[in-house]
């Protein structure tokens, strides 16, 4: 039903997950993010339904997307799907890999659209109500609830610190972001020694949202450097990059992006056009600002 024309590449040894994508592509979560934005960007409220069904059609269309890697909450919900179930009933039970920091990366848009209400509460509800449409996930909805809060702080308050914001969140977590990141620039360590060593570079969002933080933290006022450290010390660095950018995006503003990142998207001119419809449906005059 999903990845038509990809099954020979699951099962070699050494596949590269995301093989046939290019430079500028994003992964499959990322188009499913565009996805929930132009639901989002409708002329009418938001509909959950219509952003399922939107879902179900960008994922069962041939050559929507050049990704080779589905999570496995994509897999469950169409498994649910072929079974017959309602879309709104879709989302697969919780597995060893369903709390994964790809579960996060749509989150931010349902999050500033809710802004407006200046409620951590209805933010909250917004973020989980969202997430419940394709995660069946307690453990999720822990990491959730911390990115929530703090990407509402980011924007709620007046000089918000996103150091001591994400030190916080990470406390929340039970991680002491602040005495490893004290630790790694007193001594000159190499980020490596965090994420891939204390921290696993894999998905798993118990490991994966702390090493989110911690960049966040040790970077927290350089967009450039936090998401090349992240690349560099590999794992599933694509969707944590998207959860780290769009923290650091919330704190620093879009000036702080590298143009020539923006520009060598695929399809960018087409993305552009999507933020700027977001931002005129949602955003206030203090948020532009």
């Amino acid at each position: 039903m999903i990845l038509k024309g990809k099954k020979h590449h699951w099962g070699p040894a050494n596949r590269h997950y995301h093989q046939g994508m290019h430079a500028g592509d994003n992964t499959l979560n990322l188009l499913c993010t565009r996805v929930l934005m132009r639901a989002l960007n409708g002329k009418d409220h938001y509909d959950k339904a219509k952003f399922l069904n939107d879902y179900i059609h960008f994922m069962t269309t041939p050559d929507q997307h050049n990704d080779t890697y589905a999570e496995s909450y994509h897999r469950d919900f169409f498994a649910n799907f072929a079974k017959g179930l309602a879309p709104e009933n879709c989302a697969g039970e919780e597995g060893h890999d369903t709390a994964s920091i790809g579960g996060l990366v749509s989150l931010p848009l349902v999050i500033l659209a809710s802004l407006a209400e200046n409620n951590l509460q209805a933010t909250n509800e917004a973020a989980l109500t969202q997430q419940r449409l394709t995660h069946q996930s307690s453990v999720l909805e822990r990491y959730t609830l911390e990115l929530s809060k703090l990407l509402f702080n980011l924007f709620q308050q007046t000089n918000p610190n996103v150091e001591q914001l994400a030190y916080e969140a990470a406390q929340n977590l039970g991680f002491p972001a602040d005495q490893v990141v004290e630790n790694v620039c007193l001594h000159q360590r190499s980020d490596l020694e965090v994420i891939g060593g204390l921290l696993s570079p894999a998905c798993y969002v118990d490991q994966a949202f702390p090493s989110v933080l911690y960049l966040a933290a040790r970077y927290h006022n350089d967009f450039e450097s936090a998401l090349v450290a992240n690349t560099n010390a590999g794992g599933d660095n694509c969707h944590r990059g998207a959860v780290l950018g769009a923290i650091l995006g919330a704190a620093l503003g879009m000036s702080a992006i590298p143009r020539r990142w923006i520009d060598g998207l695929t399809a960018h001119a087409q993305i552009n056009e999507e933020i700027e419809q977001f931002v005129a449906k949602y955003a206030s005059d203090e948020l532009i600002a």
